[in-house]
């Protein structure tokens, strides 16, 4: 799957609708002039200062994609979900009991799709989803809970069976979310690419229990290769020689297992299914993992608690990056600077901006404070369009724009002219406001 575009309206700090475009390429047109992944941007950045809303549009398509995976399964239980999830704008009483707005314009096989829905406190407003069959925008359904007929069907793209499969949808429910539920034989295909293609890494000062989570995570998944987790290290001069499980503090039974899964996984993944672990074994292995530094003399092995932030925060997202530039999927990740050297942060764009290792049309969508990637923009193979900066006005509305906007020569200095206010999406800093409070202390 590739995405073209993403938008949201009335979420969070986001008041009128914005758009990231990916795709910049395509502008207007509605058919693909080439493959998607000749059409996309490997590598998205988003600027702006603390509290702009970067963070509130990343958390936007997360919501989105929760809600297509969740509305049909968790959120029906009304003991947990009294009213639906909703986060609108709340600081305009015109748009404070309005739905909020998501819509997906993306790819699968190259037949391009836009699938949106409107979600108040109610549950589902609105619902469509379209694609191009052949030149044009054809709908395959819209549904408007509000209208008595509610749906309008494509009976060529979904036939009255296909329909009837379905069943009764509940105005809580997303038809995406009932179709990957029930797995729909045609709708359903959609959601499952949908949902599987997008990866959000937990980055951030705030997120090292997330971190441990995600590690778990993968081992759970199968995706936690010890092998490949040790040369991944060493392509990060993390100054780690290898990573290992300290099988003097794991249970015997519990190392067999890990072994099974590693052999199945280098056995192109026969058998890798015949094994599991359930949740106290895989933290049992988590918090066992044991890290080897190659010293002057000889080598020293440390345990997790022992190794540096950065190096937690590589350990949770370098299986992740190898798993999106294998299978060409969407990697998400906010405050892509926190925890990680300049070059290793460079290294990773490269991964995405260089065909020749990202073989698949893998996409990086970031946001970060880091404008060292505007100032290197041409050696990592970025373009103005894949600049865009986020900054909220003195009402609290967050806006979207693209470098691309801006009229620039080949040979100007983007870092300079951001820094320098050209742009905007930069703090409005006070420090006669912390002049002030040290002096009414003193």
């Amino acid at each position: 799957m590739s995405l073209l575009r993403f938008s949201v309206g009335n979420y969070r700090s986001i008041n009128n609708v914005v758009t990231l475009d990916m795709a910049p390429a395509l502008g207007s047109a509605t058919v693909l002039s080439a493959p998607a992944q000749d059409l996309t941007q490997p590598v998205t950045a988003i600027f702006g200062p603390n509290a702009s809303g970067k963070s509130n549009f990343l958390d936007a398509m997360y919501f989105a994609l929760r809600a297509v995976v969740s509305s049909a399964t968790s959120w029906r239980d009304e003991s947990d979900y009294p009213t639906p999830p909703y986060f609108p704008f709340i600081l305009d009483d015109a748009t404070l009991n309005e739905p909020s707005f998501f819509e997906f314009d993306f790819t699968i096989d190259n037949t391009r799709y836009l699938y949106g829905f409107t979600y108040g406190s109610d549950g589902v407003i609105e619902e469509w989803l379209s694609y191009v069959p052949k030149q044009r925008w054809s709908k395959c359904f819209i549904r408007n809970t509000s209208d008595d007929t509610e749906f309008d069907w494509n009976n060529a793209f979904l036939n009255r069976t296909t329909q009837r499969e379905l069943g009764k949808i509940d105005k809580r429910e997303l038809v995406l979310s009932v179709a990957l539920r029930d797995k729909h034989s045609i709708l359903g295909k959609i959601a499952e690419a949908l949902t599987s293609s997008f990866n959000f890494l937990p980055l951030g000062d705030s997120a090292q229990n997330a971190r441990i989570e995600q590690i778990t995570s993968l081992i759970r998944k199968r995706h936690f290769d010890l092998d490949e987790i040790s040369l991944l290290m060493q392509a990060a001069d993390t100054g780690i020689d290898s990573v290992s499980v300290d099988e003097t503090k794991v249970p015997q039974h519990i190392v067999d297992k890990i072994n099974h899964i590693i052999t199945a996984i280098n056995n192109a993944g026969d058998g890798i299914n015949d094994v599991t672990l359930n949740d106290k074994e895989v933290e049992s292995v988590v918090y066992n993992l044991a890290f080897t530094h190659k010293g002057k003399n000889q080598s020293r092995t440390l345990t997790m608690q022992e190794e540096s932030a950065g190096t937690l925060a590589w350990l949770s997202i370098a299986p992740q990056l190898l798993q999106s530039l294998r299978k060409g999927t969407i990697l998400i990740a906010d405050e892509f600077d926190s925890s990680l050297h300049q070059n290793l942060i460079e290294m990773i764009i490269r991964c995405f901006t260089d065909r020749s290792i990202n073989q698949h049309g893998a996409q990086l969508i970031l946001t970060t404070h880091n404008t060292n990637i505007i100032e290197h923009m041409e050696a990592l193979a970025l373009e103005p369009a894949t600049m865009w900066f986020m900054e909220k006005n003195l009402d609290g509305e967050s806006s979207l724009f693209s470098l691309a906007d801006f009229p620039n020569r080949s040979e100007a200095n983007y870092e300079r002219r951001y820094l320098g206010g050209r742009y905007g999406a930069l703090p409005r800093l006070s420090p006669s406001t912390l002049r002030g409070l040290v002096s009414q202390e003193s």
